[in-house]
């Protein structure tokens, strides 16, 4: 089996492996939703539970635990496969092959670019309005910060988006 170790916040690891269609495995604390296992993902859809409330700890995975993508992600084709995961301090990113990108986590400061300051406890489709070029390209690599992130798309251009203010 190849396995291939995602850089991860210090929190967290997810990590994916040749072994098999869907293979993401997690481990580490999910806070807000960002190790998107089923029981997290059920949890954040209830709209209850330690992992998606402020200052609530999340839970904990002490041993890799595999995703399910159909779940968190929708995929419902065959051919469509995880290529990239990203982990930052406050959220994760899934980018597939087909180059949709779904964000979950921490959003206080826009930082997950869903165009609304509110946590996402369970991964949103990140969608950019039709007269972006975005729109019609894929998300090739995306990066997440505490209060902004980046993407670049698969034209090369670059995004970002979040915290706006000065220091």
């Amino acid at each position: 089996m190849l396995a291939r170790t995602i850089p991860a916040a210090a929190r967290r690891v997810l990590s994916s492996s040749s072994s098999g269609r869907y293979s993401v495995y997690a481990w580490g604390t999910s806070a807000k939703g960002t190790i998107p296992v089923s029981e997290i993902i059920d949890e954040g859809k209830s709209g209850g539970g330690s992992s998606i409330i402020p200052g609530g700890g999340g839970t904990k995975f002490d041993i890799p635990r595999q995703v399910d993508v159909e779940k968190a992600f929708g995929i419902d084709d065959k051919d469509i496969t995880v290529k990239r995961v990203a982990c930052g301090p406050t959220g994760t990113a899934a980018i597939l092959s087909d180059g949709r990108c779904f964000v979950v986590g921490s959003n206080e400061n826009g930082q997950l670019g869903t165009g609304e300051k509110v946590d996402v406890p369970v991964p949103k489709l990140l969608e950019a309005s039709e007269s972006s070029p975005l729109s019609k390209s894929g998300v090739s690599t995306i990066r997440l910060g505490s209060n902004f992130s980046a993407l670049i798309d698969d034209n090369g251009d670059l995004y970002s988006w979040g915290f706006g203010g000065s220091a």
